[in-house]
């Protein structure tokens, strides 16, 4: 997180910023006291991040030039255009051409220079493999197990990349040590894929391959692909941990739009769970097969929505077929909450002194009242429905349409939890009674609105003070509040 910041003065807001750097992250941000739920949904994306160790197939050697850097995704494209695939080799050679290849500003107030390599192309760069890189210090250290250069920290990779000449690593110089343990390596059975300018050094050896490797994979060196997207969007963040015998699948969208994807896994014989961070459930996997070596997944996610796949149990059963099981979000709609809404504004922001009553629920930037178009902070929603269902033994799940940029939803004054980021649904089964139930909505978006609303009055009249450089009297408003329908299913 970068970067907290001190703010000493308790009347000036937003206050102090780090200029026009970093996160605005601080106990007078809008959102802070909500802000909870997300830092609890990093922790436990980071305690499964940091189980056992990490599975990753690749290491791609840093040379022994002085000073050395991780080699990134782009400088191996031509070291393995088969993995990288003919629409990124076609790109690369187009990027460093000079072509089509705009200067832009992202984010604000950075520029890209024309041939920047652009992170977002690179998500999954090896098509379903992991890379890391590693210096010299690290391969003097490797051993050999099951075919695999493990290093003292417990990494071990199948295939180790060589890379030829660069640019910007002009030199190809190699020591003897170097060389003796790369030869080690090979003839106890780890492939090695170098540049022409090594492969006369190294010696001719069956483990051995030189550059370019056009191959779509190295199942033909006997290990294939950790995961493979079979259907659904393409840009998909993934990460792999093993903690003994449970596999630990780190699933991103990075997609701006929800999808159903369809996964293989490099997994067998094993039940697969989905594990939602945000939220803190666990299910059985919605759909699964078990083929041969792989297990298949489907899973839908939202836009940006992320999910673990556990690989932890063991079933008897060689196979089972695509079937429902317990799966997260089959409800049906019964209760619509469309009319009755009551919102109040917090006056000392800046916000109305009277009650808004409403029973369509749109943006606050809609509104004429500029105390509620510009209004950043929170907006409490109240509403009072009645609830009659005896049963007790079906879950019911509170859900917004869309809403900015957080929100807390309590049922008859107790909380049942946080929404920031969709689907914004939260189980209230354990709230709910029969008869009447008082719902309360606390939403917060950010300050950008005041801000924008602030620039447009003298000094003297303004809610706002910070010292930022950052000006956002030429940007649009943001979407504020709660837009849509908000409804109950069970």
């Amino acid at each position: 997180m970068h970067v907290f910041m001190h703010n000493p003065w308790l009347d000036k807001k937003p206050g102090i910023t780090l200029d026009g750097y970093g996160l605005f992250y601080q106990r007078d941000q809008t959102w802070f006291k909500q802000s909870k739920a997300w830092i609890e949904y990093l922790t436990r994306c980071q305690a499964l991040l940091q189980l056992g160790k990490p599975v990753v197939d690749v290491g791609v050697f840093t040379g022994e030039e002085i000073p050395r850097r991780s080699i990134l995704p782009d400088r191996l494209v031509n070291m393995l255009p088969g993995i990288f695939g003919e629409e990124k080799v076609v790109a690369e050679k187009k990027r460093l051409q000079f072509e089509g290849q705009p200067q832009r500003e992202l984010p604000v107030g950075v520029s890209h220079s024309d041939n920047m390599a652009d992170p977002e192309n690179y998500i999954d760069p090896l098509n379903g493999y992991k890379y890391d890189c590693f210096n010299p210090d690290v391969l003097l250290q490797m051993k050999v197990k099951n075919g695999r250069a493990v290093t003292p920290g417990g990494a071990g990779y199948a295939v180790l990349i060589i890379p030829g000449r660069h640019p910007m690593n002009p030199n190809t110089q190699m020591s003897e040590n170097v060389k003796t343990k790369l030869k080690q390596l090979a003839n106890a059975g780890v492939k090695i894929i170098a540049g022409e300018e090594y492969l006369q050094r190294l010696g001719r050896n069956k483990n051995i391959f030189a550059a370019p490797y056009m191959g779509g994979s190295f199942s033909g060196a006997g290990i294939e692909k950790d995961i493979t997207v079979v259907n659904g969007v393409k840009n998909i963040a993934w990460a792999h941990r093993q903690a003994n015998d449970t596999d630990i699948y780190f699933i991103s969208n990075q997609a701006n739009q929800r999808d159903t994807l369809k996964i293989s896994f490099r997994s067998k014989e094993k039940i697969p769970e989905l594990y939602f961070p945000e939220t803190n459930e666990i299910f059985r996997a919605p759909y699964g097969v078990f083929n041969k070596s792989r297990t298949e997944v489907i899973l839908i996610l939202e836009a940006h929505q992320s999910a673990f796949i556990i690989f932890r149990k063991k079933t008897v059963k060689p196979y089972f077929g695509y079937s429902e099981l317990n799966c997260p979000g089959i409800y049906n709609p019964v209760l619509n909450i469309e009319n009755g809404w009551r919102i109040k504004f917090d006056n000392t922001n800046g916000g109305p002194l009277d009650e808004l009553r409403c029973d369509t629920l749109r943006s606050w930037t809609s509104s004429a009242n500029d105390s509620i178009k510009y209004y950043s902070g929170t907006a409490v929603y109240t509403n009072t429905i009645y609830w009659e269902d005896k049963s007790r033994s079906q879950t019911a799940r509170l859900h917004i349409d869309s809403l900015w940029d957080i929100a807390t939803v309590s049922i008859n004054g107790k909380v049942c939890g946080t929404l920031w980021t969709p689907p914004y649904s939260v189980d209230i089964s354990k709230v709910l009674k029969q008869g009447e139930n008082i719902i309360q909505i606390e939403v917060t978006n950010t300050w950008r609105n005041r801000l924008i609303g602030d620039e447009m009055l003298p000094p003297e009249k303004r809610k706002t003070w910070f010292n930022s450089p950052y000006k956002v009297n030429d940007k649009p408003l943001l979407p504020a509040g709660i837009s849509g329908k908000v409804w109950i299913e069970k």
